[in-house]
Order: structure tokens, then sequence, then C-alpha cells
């Protein structure tokens, strides 16, 4: 819906932006909740290379493909490339915790994946910032 509305150029009114936004809020709070207490270092510990690899290759497979989306001319102006780019970077959502807790797979393994991933997308994009 989001997308539409951009696409079609249209601008939401104060309010409805101001409650979708507030509504938006507590999620992050709950995120991290939800991501610290999955997070079991005793499970976790023998699993560290995968974690490790998982968290290396999304951020692999990101700067392989910032470059491309960049070059390829989709992305006509300067602005929409940067955010792009910096969108490939940033820290992975809660959702992929939800999808983890429905079909039971190890909470624990996903959280310390989602909180590796996320420390190193704040780091990278705090240097591309800077370097943009």
């Amino acid at each position: 819906l989001g997308l539409l509305v951009n696409f079609a150029g249209w601008t939401v009114p104060e309010s409805i932006d101001g409650l979708i936004e507030a509504l938006g809020e507590p999620f992050s709070v709950l995120f991290f909740l939800l991501v610290g207490v999955n997070l079991v270092w005793a499970k976790v510990r023998p699993q560290i290379g995968s974690i490790f690899q998982v968290t290396a290759c999304r951020l692999l497979l990101a700067a392989a493909l910032a470059p491309a989306l960049a070059a390829s001319g989709l992305l006509p102006e300067v602005p929409m490339r940067r955010a792009a780019v910096l969108a490939m970077f940033c820290p992975v959502s809660g959702i992929a915790m939800g999808h983890t807790l429905d079909f039971g797979y190890d909470t624990s393994f996903q959280a310390a994946v989602m909180a590796s991933s996320n420390i190193a997308s704040f780091a990278i994009l705090w240097a591309l910032i800077n370097v943009a």
C-alpha cells in the first residue's frame, strides 16, 4: 500500500501519517525484547560458525547487488540509488523471528543471526552514510 501511494505521488494526510508512525513505534521495543528472550548463549555458542556464515553471506550478497543496482539505470536519480544501497544494508526485521516461531525452528539461532547481522548492518550503514 505504501509503495502504491509513493509511486502514485499521493500525499498522506498528516493525521493518518502520525497514526501509522505511532503504530510502528512499539515494534522496535518488542522486536529487541523478542530477540533477547530467544537468545540463549548455550545454544548459540556451538553454532557461531554458521551464524557468521549466514551474516557474511547476507552482507556480501548486498555488497554484490548494490553496485549492480546502482549501475543498472533502473534508478535514474542519485538519491534513489543511495537510498536503495542503504536499504540493502539495513538491519533485518523481526518478521523472520515470527516465521521461526511459527514453524518451530531454532529461535536461539535466529536471534543470534538477527543480532549479529544487525550489529554489522549498523556499522556498515554508519560508514556508508558518513562516506556518501
